[in-house]
């Protein structure tokens, strides 16, 4: 590998991100490395326990930043290993979604990403669970969560991949009754779907809770309420536009804490993995505990 003797930054490749094109990706940050005076290391994703002790060794080392080139799937498991270490999140966008990346700034251009070394800013963020599993984007029960579930068993990735999932999920999709108990209240509503939002997007532009906050020690749930056929392209819009939350449709809470209970068992999502529950859900708040590189500087937040 070249670089000369630059620093040497550690990279965890998830080759099935995006289009699966990782080795074009690694070519990049190759070339990007020689013209910077950087030297690459390159790991592929996969068991926890591997991952681990490289991020033990990495450590030992004196290392300051690791970057996770893949999707929200990629980042979560690179962010699950990170929390409470020294060593600093650096992601460079690949996949499907990219939800965190978008909601701090990252350019989905691996150059432009890679770029945050030059000017580097490392924020602290906040990071949440899902019955116990760590989440640092979003998750949710409902519609969304069975789109996941459809996309992960198809073979098409990317925006037409989930296009396809979500045409399909949608012809026999219900809303549904949940009760929903946080911060000492409670409540019960019918509703397509119940978003969890530490940040701001789901991935690829769709900002389902535009006013989130990584780093508030809070939660936006969106509940988004039944609606006619005729306000789909207007909630589409508004999906894209940063302005869902102005929706007649949708209520937002800001949690810490939040239980919800649902008279079945089905699916739940969080950075675009897919799971079951039980029939409840418990969804809290960490704040503080993941620290990030991003080149957005504390006067361009929010």
């Amino acid at each position: 590998m070249s670089g000369g003797n630059g620093p040497t930054y550690t990279f965890f490749v998830n080759p099935v991100s995006g289009r699966g094109d990782w080795y074009r990706m690694v070519k990049r940050i190759r070339a990007y490395c020689r013209r910077n005076g950087c030297i690459p290391e390159f790991h592929f994703t996969g068991d926890d326990k591997k991952i681990s002790e490289i991020l033990d060794r990495k450590e030992k080392e004196g290392a300051h930043v690791i970057f996770a080139v893949g999707g929200d799937g990629t980042v979560n498991q690179l962010a699950r290993l990170l929390v409470g270490r020294d060593l600093v999140l650096g992601i460079v966008p690949a996949g499907s979604g990219n939800g965190l990346a978008g909601h701090l700034g990252i350019s989905r251009h691996p150059r432009r990403a890679l770029s945050v070394l030059k000017d580097p800013q490392v924020e602290e963020i906040d990071y949440a669970s899902i019955n116990g599993i760590p989440f640092f984007t979003t998750a949710g029960v409902g519609f969304d969560a069975e789109v996941t579930q459809h996309f992960n068993k198809g073979s098409r990735r990317g925006l037409i991949g989930y296009i396809e999932s979500i045409l399909k999920v949608v012809q026999n999709y219900r809303s549904d009754t949940y009760k929903l108990q946080y911060d000492g209240q409670e409540k019960v509503v019918n509703a397509f779907l119940v978003t969890f939002a530490n940040a701001s997007e789901y991935g690829a532009g769709a900002y389902i809770a535009p006013d989130a906050d990584t780093s508030d020690g809070y939660l936006d749930v969106s509940v988004l309420k039944p609606f006619p056929l005729t306000a789909v392209p207007g909630l589409v819009l508004r999906l894209f536009t940063k302005k869902i939350h102005r929706s007649k449709y949708v209520e937002t809470l800001r949690v810490r804490n939040l239980k919800v209970v649902k008279d079945q068992p089905g699916n739940i999502h969080f950075d675009g993995e897919g799971h079951f529950h039980n029939g409840e859900i418990e969804v809290s708040t960490i704040p503080g505990k993941l620290k990030v590189m991003t080149k957005r500087s504390s006067k361009d937040e929010g």
